[in-house]
């Protein structure tokens, strides 16, 4: 995803028929740099601050417009330089990746993302032409097997010097497929006309032969190029659901060819990278209930995510080190967002009883492993959120009444011996 930028570069610099090699290598790189240092430096700044400003006010539509006035704006500057509206809308998404506000930014986001997706795959599946697609399939599967095996290989070399040689065949497999960032790029290349296939020998050549290559058209190197994408993403969950079994059949194969160091496929790597997955707890609401939870923690070996939607408090938050987020959790996709599913248990420490029984129902719709503990002053409340199934319910009110109660029997008790001493 990171050589998009590059690689959308790349594509206006090569468009420019015009200019010499030098002074596209100026002009693309002084509007780079201008965009870059408009986008990333003031435009972090400036975004943080239209956030906050958007947040407090604590109205929903008001953050999705921010939001939305962020991504076509720097869309735009960067369009205004010559360059594609992808890569200022890929920049947007840089700048707010290191805010408080990125994971409700990508829960609000979330709903454009699914719908406009949709709308992508169909406008790429429309550009396919079936005709072209019945006459030139064995060739499609010749030319994504290729590209899947150069990309293991490619992978699995560089990786084996870091994480052991399971772990990079894993690795390599699961990222063998093309990106789906390559319809963007493949698209902008053929809207510029530079792709060709003027090749002197090679791979392509060897296989395929100089007649073949010489009859292919521009347009239909897009064919290709977009077949590709198509059926290495076809192929993608058919790698990840057997990842183990294309490992060993992977590695049986690398013996019998290359007959190096005997591959032993069924013992894991010593370097195999030990992460730890989510935090353990996910306290909803930092106010001084939540706080007050943290202290507790504070000194037990618990790692804790913190979410609040009053971003005042998550700037005492961040201050005081905690990790914590701003988002809603009224909204489901916040918690698909921290992914909530990695944690073993959310202690909701909020005053709201909607916010709550909202909360509790969108955890469970994502897992039903996670053990919810929420505190309440209503019994009906109470009774509600039993009934929906949390690992526990604290009555506060009922709660303080026991321990006043309890410390006053203690009381009367202590008075009771004092006159039976005198």
């Amino acid at each position: 995803d990171i050589a998009v930028i590059p690689i959308l570069l790349m594509i206006k610099l090569l468009s420019n028929q015009d200019l010499s090699m030098g002074e596209m290598f100026l002009s693309t790189g002084i509007s780079a740099l201008i965009v870059l240092l408009l986008l990333i430096l003031p435009g972090r700044f400036l975004a943080r601050i239209v956030l906050r400003s958007s947040a407090k006010m604590k109205t929903d539509e008001i953050f999705v417009g921010t939001v939305l006035l962020i991504v076509l704006g720097s869309a735009y500057l960067s369009k205004h330089f010559g360059f594609s509206l992808s890569l200022g809308a890929f920049l947007a998404g840089m700048i707010v990746s290191n805010s408080p506000f990125k994971y409700q930014v990508a829960s609000v986001l979330v709903y454009f993302r699914d719908l406009l997706l949709g709308v992508f795959f169909i406008t790429i599946g429309m550009q396919v032409d079936v005709i072209f697609l019945a006459k030139y399939f064995l060739v499609v599967l010749i030319l994504v097997a290729l590209m899947l095996l150069m990309k293991t290989l490619i992978m699995f070399a560089f990786l084996s010097f870091f994480r052991g040689v399971k772990n990079a065949m894993r690795i390599a497999l699961s990222l063998s497929q093309i990106g789906e960032f390559s319809f963007a790029i493949f698209l902008l290349a053929s809207q510029y006309k530079i792709l060709n296939l003027e090749l002197n020998g090679g791979i392509l050549n060897w296989i395929f032969g100089d007649q073949f290559l010489a009859s292919i058209t521009p347009d239909e190197i897009y064919q290709f190029l977009t077949l590709m994408v198509i059926f290495s993403m076809i192929a993608t969950p058919f790698i990840l659901d057997r990842l183990d079994m294309c490992v060993k059949f992977a590695f049986k194969i690398f013996n019998a060819l290359f007959k190096f160091a005997k591959i032993d496929s069924n013992v894991e790597s010593n370097q195999a990278l030990q992460t730890k997955d989510g935090y353990d707890v996910v306290v909803c609401g930092y106010g001084t209930l939540g706080k007050k939870v943290l202290e507790f923690f504070s000194g037990c070996d618990v790692s804790t995510l913190v979410v609040d939607s009053n971003y005042e408090r998550v700037e005492e938050g961040i201050k005081k080190g905690c990790h914590i987020v701003y988002g809603n959790i009224t909204d489901k996709m916040i918690f698909r967002e921290i992914e909530v599913e990695k944690s073993k248990v959310v202690i909701l420490c909020v005053e709201s009883p909607l916010a709550i029984e909202k909360a509790c129902r969108h955890i469970m719709d994502i897992s039903h492993f996670i053990k919810i503990i929420a505190q309440t002053n209503e019994e009906a409340v109470e009774t509600d959120l039993k009934e929906i199934g949390l690992y526990g319910v604290v009555n506060g009110d009922r709660e303080v009444a026991t321990m006043l109660a309890n410390l006053a029997l203690d009381a009367i008790k202590e008075s009771e011996v004092l006159e039976a001493d005198k």
